[in-house]
């Protein structure tokens, strides 16, 4: 609950995020690598904001489910970084390859269900044609298929990121359809802007694989996609918890008394809206 009541949260990822994008700049102009930790940081504090928010949230609520899957996700991805970097950097198919895949399906899934708890009013058919013309277009540009360059195992988890990446894709222009719908709530417009910029990594890395390289400047899209995912779930469960209190300090019978509970009840209930 700490972290949730906190208000450094914002400043500290700000800070944090400032500071990798100038050591990245400063490597690059120095002909230096990153030491492989930094991969490690972005990651282990967007699963700490997303642990820390889904126990507030508790796991029945809509909120609560998001911050988990996305808790899973990261988690994922912070061990297939950690094989990734430990073990298998210079190979091109791996197991690190199975934890990242992993992660797509969590994160995909908690997407739609942000986007599913905002219901705003909007009509059905014209975000199906939206997601439809999507899809068409991404696999235009990324198109399935057996590359006999590539050996069988390259080819299955090669696929394996296409459809992954679709995957995310759909939900995220999902929720920025349902955001446009209402208010823009500043934390599922961080949490669409996470999985955009997770996105771009991935597509990035897609079109131009042969020019990665470890501190490459796109591992920074990573980085900020893992930190606005957490600091999107942070955001709803810190301005649900202020809600809380501020309901609560106008009890007389003080929190957690039987009056209040109720108030937090009513609180938690509207917060997919914050």
């Amino acid at each position: 609950m700490d972290i949730v009541r906190s208000r450094l949260v914002p400043y500290a990822m700000a800070a944090f995020a400032a500071a990798i994008t100038l050591a990245y700049l400063f490597w690059r102009d120095a002909g230096l690598q990153p030491p492989p930790v930094i991969a490690f940081v972005a990651p282990i504090l967007s699963l700490l904001l997303c642990l820390a928010s889904g126990r507030f949230f508790g796991w029945k609520s809509a909120q609560g489910k998001v911050a988990h899957l996305f808790a899973l996700s990261v988690g994922f991805w912070l061990v297939a970084d950690i094989l990734w970097y430990a073990l298998y950097g210079e190979a091109i198919v791996s197991p690190a390859d199975g934890f990242y895949l992993m992660g797509y399906l969590p994160l995909a899934t908690g997407l739609a269900l942000a986007a599913r708890s905002l219901r705003p009013k909007r009509r059905i058919l014209p975000i199906a044609a939206i997601l439809a013309l999507a899809a068409l277009a991404y696999l235009y540009l990324f198109p399935l298929g057996y590359k006999s360059g590539l050996s069988l195992a390259e080819n299955i988890f090669t696929a394996g990121y296409v459809i992954a990446d679709l995957l995310v894709l759909l939900p995220v222009i999902l929720l920025i359809y349902m955001l446009a719908g209402g208010d823009w709530m500043s934390g599922w417009v961080l949490v669409a802007l996470g999985g955009l910029f997770s996105l771009y990594a991935d597509l990035s890395y897609a079109v131009h694989p042969d020019a990665y390289s470890l501190g490459a400047l796109v591992d920074l899209a990573w980085y900020y996609g893992y930190l606005l995912l957490g600091l999107g779930m942070w955001h709803l469960a810190h301005h649900s918890v202020a809600g809380i209190d501020r309901l609560g300090s106008r009890e007389s019978t003080g929190w957690p008394g039987t009056r209040n509970k109720k108030a937090g009840a009513k609180v938690l209930a509207c917060s997919s809206l914050l």
